[in-house]
């Protein structure tokens, strides 16, 4: 018999171990000073924007793995106050203003179809020309859009190839009668979402299975920061800001340098040692949760499997950024990563770890009324959003009493809106609206 669920505390939001003094440090703390985001979506976003400068110019071998250093995030609000967008648009014009600056794509076009995407990353046909982009990063300030879309009717398949090109694996794809490969795709997405919205999305499914697994959650329940006024924020400084873009050009140069030697990242002695230790204690961990609550265990399980590559992602993408700030040429050095860049890598997936598990032990739970209220929201969302109450009922096949329920907790969470609409004829429709 299973037992019954012990939720997790709300994570801590102190980041401290997890941040490199060599260039996050800096960049962080001057990004405080013109914003009341929280750290954790500050750290996120520069963490991010290293990833997608970087690319897949540089990779580790652990094992028969080639792992690379791309990543999928979601900066996971309370509220919409938490500036969650923030984070996220820091990301996509940084990049924008980088690209400027190197003639470099780095952001991934905003496509809404499967295809489209392809059509971006595959590789050339038999005397065609085109520009193959099979690294960079996807930015979605409003994350519930991407969801709602790589589920449609049309964008079959869309999951599958998320998370095929997550690993690395060359995709091939039969598309529009002809044959489309990706080569080496390193395919980072960064988005931002509201609790509400997020659990409006997900299903039962979605927390056992691997598109879910694979994304990093910055998570801020609450306001962690004081509001600030917008004449409290610091304006933006011409001197940082020439250092910042210097900074990450020449990280970008440093991952370009690291691609042409051919060579690959390995961990040094001290480094393995350190994970090593991470490992037998995430263990232990799950074996301690899997005695009071096996199916959260199970299923924690999962998605440590995947934190535990992590480790080794965001290490490399410290290496990569502190070879960049010492001056380190790739082609007369070893491509080490140092005990350092591993404790500060475990200490970041720590706070990702503490993050999902109070996620799925506390946040994402299915009770009868939220599957009946996220039946009422999917075929709003099949009708566009708005339809007749009249009409909703009818097609939610519940019996009246149990619908209003639904319905007036819905309302009353914000979730969706009933609204009344005078027609021609004199009478009063009444309609009900996702928010």
């Amino acid at each position: 018999m299973t037992s019954t669920p012990q939720p997790v505390s709300q994570p801590q939001s102190d980041l401290s171990a997890a941040i490199p003094d060599t260039f996050y440090g800096g960049v962080i703390g001057y990004l405080e000073r013109q914003t009341d985001a929280p750290r954790g979506f500050l750290y996120g976003a520069v963490l991010m924007t290293t990833a997608a400068v970087i690319g897949n110019k540089v990779k580790i071998r652990v094992g028969r793995d080639e792992i690379r250093p791309n990543l999928y995030m979601i900066f996971l609000a309370g509220s919409s106050i938490n500036r969650k967008t923030t984070g996220v648009m820091f990301t996509k014009k940084t990049l924008q203003e980088l690209e400027r600056h190197l003639t470099v794509e780095f952001l991934m076009p905003e496509s809404g179809s499967l295809e489209g995407v392809i059509e971006v990353m595959r590789e050339p046909r038999t005397g065609e020309t085109k520009v193959v982009m099979n690294t960079g990063i996807a930015c979605y300030s409003e994350f519930s859009s991407f969801l709602d879309n790589i589920r449609k009717d049309y964008n079959s398949g869309y999951e599958s190839f998320i998370l095929d090109v997550y690993d690395g694996n060359d995709h091939k794809r039969k598309l529009k009668k002809e044959d489309s490969s990706i080569k080496s795709p390193c395919l980072s997405i960064l988005g931002g979402i509201t609790m509400a919205q997020f659990k409006q999305r997900i299903r039962e499914t979605d927390k056992h299975s691997g598109f879910l697994q694979r994304f990093l959650f910055c998570y801020e329940p609450d306001r962690s920061r004081t509001l600030k006024s917008m004449v409290q924020r610091d304006d933006p400084e011409p001197d940082e800001e020439k250092l910042f873009y210097d900074n990450l050009i020449e990280i970008y140069r440093t991952a370009e340098a690291i691609r042409a030697t051919g060579k690959s990242f390995h961990l040094s002695p001290e480094a393995v040692a350190e994970y090593q230790l991470s490992f037998e204690a995430d263990m232990a961990e799950i074996h301690r949760i899997k005695t009071t609550n096996s199916d959260l265990g199970e299923m924690l399980f999962g998605y440590l499997s995947r934190l535990d590559v992590v480790k080794f992602k965001i290490a490399m993408i410290y290496e990569v950024v502190k070879m960049a700030a010492h001056g380190v040429d790739p082609a007369h050095n070893d491509l080490v990563i140092s005990a350092k860049s591993m404790q500060e890598a475990i200490a970041a997936v720590t706070y990702f770890w503490e993050a999902i598990k109070h996620l799925l032990s506390s946040e994402f739970e299915f009770s009868p009324y939220a599957q009946k209220r996220q039946k009422i929201e999917g075929i709003l969302r099949k009708a566009g959003g708005r339809m007749t109450n009249r009409d909703l009922l009818k097609k939610s096949n519940m019996i009246a009493t149990e619908y209003k329920a639904v319905l007036s907790t819905a309302v009353y969470a914000g979730i969706m809106v009933e609204e009344e609409e005078k027609q021609g004829s004199g009478q009063t429709k009444h309609f009900v609206r996702l928010v």
